[in-house]
């Protein structure tokens, strides 16, 4: 059994309210503010995050439109770490090793004040 908890905040503040057209804008993921976290059974592990996004703003009325992710790539900085069967089974993972790519973006968003939710994404 897999399941994966993947939570990525962007803070857009007030540079949704200044743009008064579509604009794609290019995003550093910071890994002060990025998390991951894997749960494999009843194992997790969490690892801070770095990488790359691209988010596509559509506003047809600030602050008010759409945005997209359209681009992630992401890498875990951490190692990862897993115990089953009360510790006599491991598995492990080197910083960099496990990545985190947008395979397909889900449709775009209803921006609010300054958030979004994009949901069915493909990773």
């Amino acid at each position: 059994m897999k399941k994966v908890l993947f939570t990525i905040g962007f803070a857009l503040g007030g540079m949704l309210t200044s743009l008064v057209q579509a604009q794609v804008v290019p995003l550093t993921i910071d890994p002060t503010q990025s998390l991951i976290e894997i749960s494999i059974g009843n194992s997790s592990s969490s690892s801070t995050l770095s990488g790359n996004a691209t988010l596509d703003i559509q506003l047809t009325d600030p602050p008010s439109g759409n945005a997209q992710i359209t681009e992630l790539s992401l890498v875990a900085d951490d190692a990862l770490n897993f115990s089953f069967f009360l510790g006599f089974v491991s598995a492990s993972t080197s910083p960099g090793d496990v990545t985190v790519s947008l395979v397909t973006p889900g449709i775009a968003g209803t921006i609010t004040d300054s958030s979004f939710d994009q949901l069915a994404n493909m990773l």
